[in-house]
Parts: C-alpha cells; sequence; structure tokens
C-alpha cells in the first residue's frame, strides 16, 4: 500500500522523514536545500505566496495539484509538526508531550492496521457549546454566516449539513486527516472554490483562513451523510515547556 502522511512546517524541524511520513515545508524552500523525503510547497502549480493567509492549506493545495510527484499514493494525509496523530484508541482528544526528537514518529504507533475499517481517518473531536460559538470565541463572528451562504451557493445540497455541523458540538481541529485518493481529490475540489471566494468577499481579506477547519469538519459530515465510517484518534501536542494538558504522556 502507498501511503503519505505529510508533516506541514512553515520552519525548519528537527524530524527524520521517511517515504511514509514525508515533510512539506509551506511558504517557500525553508531549507534552501533538497533532501529526500521533503518538499515544498512553492513548486509546480501552487499558492505558496499566500500560505500566510492559507496556513497548511497552501501545503494540501500543492499536494492536490502536484499529485502525481507524490507518487499516486493509495492515501494521502497532513499532520502538523507540533500536531501529530497517535494511532490508537482513547478515550481522550488529546495528550502532550514536553520534547520532540527525531524518533518521535516512532511512537506514533502507526500499521497499515490503521485502516481496518475505517474509510476516512480524522482526529478525536472536541466537545464545545457548539462549533460557531467555540469559532466566535477566537474569530470574527461573521465568518460562519458568510461561509455558510458561500456553500448554499456553490453547493446547495450540503448547506443543511454545514448548518447542523456548525450547532452542534463536536467539532474538528487542525485540519488533520487521512483520505483515501478519491476522497482527497473530493475534498480539494469541493473546499477550494469556498476559501477562494470566502477570500474575495470576507472584509478581512488579510486575515488567516480559518474557517478553513470549520469546513474540514462539515466535509467529514458529508462524507458520514453519504455512508462512509470515519477512525477516530487522539492528537499529540509537542511542547516545548512542561505539557499544561491533563492527558500527557
Amino acid at each position: 500500500m502507498n501511503n503519505k502522511i505529510f508533516i506541514i512546517s512553515h520552519q525548519k524541524i528537527d524530524l527524520s522523514p521517511s517515504s511514509q511520513f514525508p515533510i512539506l515545508y509551506v511558504g517557500g524552500n525553508v531549507l534552501n536545500e533538497k533532501a529526500d523525503n521533503i518538499y515544498f510547497d512553492n513548486t509546480g502549480d501552487n499558492i505558496s505566496k499566500d500560505n500566510i493567509i492559507f496556513n497548511e492549506m497552501s501545503g494540501v493545495y500543492w499536494a492536490w495539484k502536484n499529485y502525481d510527484e507524490l507518487g499516486n499514493p493509495d492515501n494521502i494525509g497532513f499532520m502538523h509538526y507540533r500536531r501529530l496523530f497517535i494511532f490508537k484508541d482513547s478515550k481522550y482528544a488529546y495528550f502532550s508531550k514536553d520534547e520532540s526528537s527525531k524518533d518521535i514518529l516512532n511512537e506514533l504507533n502507526y500499521s497499515n492496521e490503521i485502516y481496518n475499517g475505517a474509510d476516512f481517518i480524522v482526529p478525536t473531536p472536541y466537545k464545545r457549546l457548539s462549533v460557531q460559538a467555540s469559532y466566535n470565541i477566537a474569530h470574527h463572528d461573521i465568518d460562519i454566516p458568510l461561509v455558510l451562504d458561500i456553500i448554499k451557493e456553490l453547493y446547495p445540497n450540503d448547506y443543511e449539513i454545514a448548518k447542523t455541523y456548525v450547532k452542534g458540538k463536536a467539532m474538528y481541529f487542525n485540519n488533520m486527516f487521512i483520505f483515501k485518493k478519491e476522497q482527497f481529490f473530493e475534498y480539494c475540489d469541493w473546499i477550494f472554490p469556498i476559501l477562494f471566494k470566502f477570500k474575495e468577499v470576507s472584509q478581512y481579506k488579510t486575515d488567516r483562513l480559518f474557517i478553513s477547519e470549520i469546513l474540514t469538519g462539515i466535509f467529514f459530515k458529508k462524507l458520514m451523510a453519504k455512508g462512509l465510517t470515519p477512525k477516530n484518534f487522539p492528537i499529540l501536542f509537542i511542547e516545548d515547556k512542561k505539557p499544561s494538558f491533563k492527558e500527557s504522556i
């Protein structure tokens, strides 16, 4: 099985990439050098120059548009240099670790067995008063109504799914997932027209597009509505100080 689960970073990181866990640097060639299993989002068809706005989604866009360069993987996923899946069953949504090492990827408990019985892989959701209320605490409260209007315009069949998700209590963070190739292309075909439209009509045109997290959660629900089954895994937060989370390892 040919799988790639990218670790996205905007700065140099001290991890040992592999064909299974390659590093994707976003916002340009951070290292000014090439190395095995290291990629940059400023080659081919890309939106790297807008990384400051699109965040990790500039890396997702690059992978979508340059898929053959990746060896046409069967499954593709995305993590972050300080946000990594732990591939084990847990009642907790997250854990934390007080330092990183080159061998941290060997501690994630990854194997091809994680795909058994699942159509796609997502983070364990956090419980909130509501997705919309949680988003509004940190961001503009006009963002979600605006993105719902865009979904209603572009994908009217998804409007009710979107409304239900933002009113619900289970929230997915970090734009982390592992999709089959066809799901990934469906996701990108769906989310980027919304993001480009949102960027065009938003009054906060230079703000970072945190709304992408909301859209990714809506897409998860869209897949579930089609009868597909997700598998939830917790996230490991890499801290540069003593862990602040109760569920620390």
